[in-house]
C-alpha cells in the first residue's frame, strides 16, 4: 500500500502471527489501524478473519477481527492488508 494512504505509523512484526483461517502466515508490519501479512493463498476482499499476534518486546497477545482490505501477488505469495474491526488484549 502506498505510504501516502497510511493514517498510522508502522511497526515491523515478523514473528508470532497466527490465524486459524490461514495455514501459512508471516507478519510484515502492524499499526493502530491494521496489519500487513504475507500468505500463500489468495483471499476474498472484505472477508473477516481472526488473527492473533504479539508485538515485539511484549508478552501481551492481541486477538483481532480484521477485514481483508487489499492483496498484491508477489511470486508465490500474497501481501495482504487487514483492517482491524475489533481488538482484544490477553495478558
Amino acid at each position: 500500500m502506498p505510504a501516502d494512504k497510511r493514517n498510522h505509523a508502522r511497526l515491523n512484526i515478523t514473528d508470532g502471527v497466527n490465524s486459524k483461517a490461514l495455514q501459512s502466515i508471516e507478519g510484515r508490519n502492524v499499526s493502530l489501524g491494521g496489519i500487513c501479512i504475507k500468505v500463500e493463498k489468495g483471499m476474498k476482499i472484505n472477508d473477516v478473519i481472526d488473527v492473533e499476534f504479539h508485538l515485539p518486546g511484549s508478552s501481551n497477545k492481541f486477538t483481532v477481527k480484521a477485514k481483508i482490505k487489499w492483496q498484491e501477488k508477489s511470486d508465490r505469495e500474497y501481501l495482504t492488508g487487514l483492517e482491524f474491526i475489533d481488538i482484544s488484549v490477553v495478558r
